[in-house]
């Protein structure tokens, strides 16, 4: 498959189907801020199967495919912020009609939609040093709030893609179609193997 068709699968309405059948790697690129980035997705058969890579750097991978993202970046762990009213970044209707962040080892990704979900904020966290995600996960929970815009948001963290023998990362990607956005998420092993897939919001 090609990079090009790659992305138009994940565009969708295939998203999940795609999702569930190929593994995607995200190294985001590193921040602040958060903000729309060109990316290079490119198809990766070094293991014997065939995944897809989604880089800010054109030069990893050959014979990859450009797109522009929505990026949101990984706040670090050691970063000073106020957990109930944290920066987020907002997905609406400018813009690119994909979201992108890197690849969540322990980290809790943050999500606050409208009612028609064509408007949603968004926060990539890591872990505190010595905290671990598990940790981080119940934090947020129990404490998350966006920064002028207070009420209850979605956290997706370790409770979600549990940390079991072998290991267990995931992949977080939005999309827009016809105006609405989704939120999917991808789970896979060590090994590479997709264990989950599905829309979060």
């Amino acid at each position: 498959m090609t990079p090009d068709q790659a992305l138009g699968f994940l565009r969708g309405p295939t998203t999940v189907e795609f999702l569930q059948a190929y593994q995607i790697k995200i190294a985001g690129r590193p921040g602040p801020p958060s903000q729309v980035v060109t990316y290079y997705i490119s198809s990766d058969v070094t293991s014997g199967t065939e995944i897809f890579q989604i880089t800010h750097d054109e030069h990893i991978y050959p014979g990859n495919f450009e797109f522009d993202a929505h990026s949101i970046y990984m706040v670090p762990g050691n970063a000073p912020y106020n957990v109930v009213a944290l920066d987020g970044y907002v997905l609406d209707q400018n813009g690119p009609d994909l979201m992108v962040t890197g690849m969540l080892n322990g980290c809790s990704f943050l999500m606050k939609a409208n009612a028609a979900r064509t408007q949603v904020r968004c926060a990539h966290l890591r872990p505190a040093p010595g905290e671990g995600g598990a940790r981080l996960n119940v934090r947020m929970v129990n404490n998350a709030g966006f920064h002028g815009d207070p009420g209850p948001l979605l956290v997706y963290g370790r409770a979600n893609y549990p940390d079991t023998q072998g290991g267990r990362s995931s992949t977080v990607i939005g999309v827009r179609k016809a105006g609405v956005w989704g939120i999917y998420q991808q789970q896979f092993d060590a090994n590479g193997a997709v264990l989950a897939a599905s829309r979060i919001l």
